[in-house]
């Protein structure tokens, strides 16, 4: 009865060991031209295409594995980009919220704040906006929302962009750091969507009829 019951745990080792192995010997960087993709070890992926004609496309998201050789790869959409919001309780009266680099993320671009379900422009060249406590006692939730305004020079898939709605963790908190979950986005409006599945072959990728090879070190940033 020992035996087996040694048995069973071992068979049960090996079978999780076999699985992490296989769940992580696709983890690490590929390129196929001028395509890159970057499977990571918490199960993230980032995405660029890079051209001069029609311009650089990119996204990133979450990737599973699927089966013995499949990946799915699922995207964040440009209606529900990520942001990260850091709360700070200080000693004032307004309510701060401290805005991301704008010529980083919205140049040529109208951006409004979304403050409790409401919009609120915001002028270009503002990087903290303050607001009321008599009009806004607490703020709940957070979110962005940018119109490409006419002026980008280049081909784009969207005209708007809109971020996740970022929900407050303690009403008392008065000061509100504002910016993008990663920082690595280049070219917000070339955002490519994805929801696709990739082959998995040996040491390399087959996506869309290209074959990705392993690569060195990725640069995204």
């Amino acid at each position: 009865m020992r035996v087996l019951k040694y048995g069973i745990l071992f068979g049960g080792l090996l079978m999780f060991i076999s699985c992490a192995t296989s769940q992580h010997s696709i983890i690490g960087n590929y390129k196929s031209y001028s395509e890159l993709l970057q499977l990571t070890v918490n199960n993230t992926f980032k995405y660029r295409n890079f051209s001069v004609v029609s311009g650089s496309t990119w996204a990133y998201g979450q990737w599973k594995r699927i089966g013995d050789n499949k990946v799915q790869l699922i995207s964040v959409k440009h209606d529900s980009i990520p942001i990260k919001v850091f709360e700070q309780r200080c000693d004032i009266e307004d309510r701060l919220i401290i805005l991301p680099n704008r010529d980083r993320y919205f140049l040529e671009t109208n951006l409004f704040i979304q403050i409790n379900g409401n919009n609120y422009k915001i002028a270009k060249d503002c990087s903290v906006l303050k607001l009321s406590k008599l009009k806004f006692p607490k703020i709940e939730t957070i979110a962005l929302v940018a119109f490409e305004d006419g002026k980008l020079r280049t081909e784009r898939a969207y005209t708007y962009l809109r971020t996740s709605v970022y929900q407050v963790k303690n009403n008392e908190n008065n000061v509100f750091y504002v910016d993008f979950l990663q920082d690595d986005l280049f070219g917000l409006y070339h955002l490519w969507e994805i929801d696709d599945t990739i082959t998995i072959k040996k040491n390399s990728l087959i996506w869309n009829g290209q074959k990705f090879k392993v690569m060195g070190r990725l640069m995204f940033d």
